[in-house]
């Protein structure tokens, strides 16, 4: 009786811990931008780059992406680290991209607050990051608008750090 009330006890726990691994958390929008936001204080720009959607890695190629976010981050805004935080996450039916004019079904809006210290005192950043799925992997979309209707850039940064169209639409 002693062995058998042992068998069912360990059966009950590998039942139970089988059950917690099926019904472990996904992971989610919040973890995928919170990911995100790590790397860049780790200021692993190459790898938070990997995490956004290819429109956004259209628009700054890698190499373009890690030079723009060192440059601002740490020269232009004097900053050497930051903390964040996510706010109220909402589910949004569609959004529309202001940059491609695309729009993305299934959208999860979840909105951030970078703060850090500058030489200018405490500077708080808020950035809305929209993420979506595609084969089973999330990326990250941010609401920037084209430099001209119906443009986008391949990212080619000024001396100034600013972004600067490569080509026009022509007439």
């Amino acid at each position: 009786m002693r062995k058998f009330s042992m068998i069912c006890a360990v059966g009950c726990l590998l039942a139970l811990l089988g059950g917690c691994v099926f019904f472990a958390k996904q992971e989610s929008p919040t973890a995928w931008v919170e990911q995100f936001l790590t790397l860049e204080q780790q200021g692993d720009y190459g790898s938070s780059w990997e995490k956004l959607h290819p429109e956004i890695q259209h628009r700054w190629p890698k190499e373009t992406y890690i030079q723009l976010r060192a440059k601002i981050f740490m020269d232009i805004l004097g900053a050497r680290n930051f903390v964040f935080e996510t706010g109220k996450v909402q589910a949004l039916n569609n959004w529309t991209s202001p940059l491609s004019n695309t729009t993305y079904t299934d959208v999860t809006l979840v909105p951030t607050k970078l703060t850090f210290t500058s030489p200018f005192g405490t500077v708080t950043l808020l950035q809305n990051y929209y993420v979506v799925q595609a084969d089973g992997r999330y990326s990250i979309l941010w609401d920037i608008p084209p430099d001209e209707p119906g443009t986008m850039t391949n990212g080619k940064i000024d001396e100034r750090g600013v972004t600067v169209a490569s080509s026009r639409k022509s007439s």
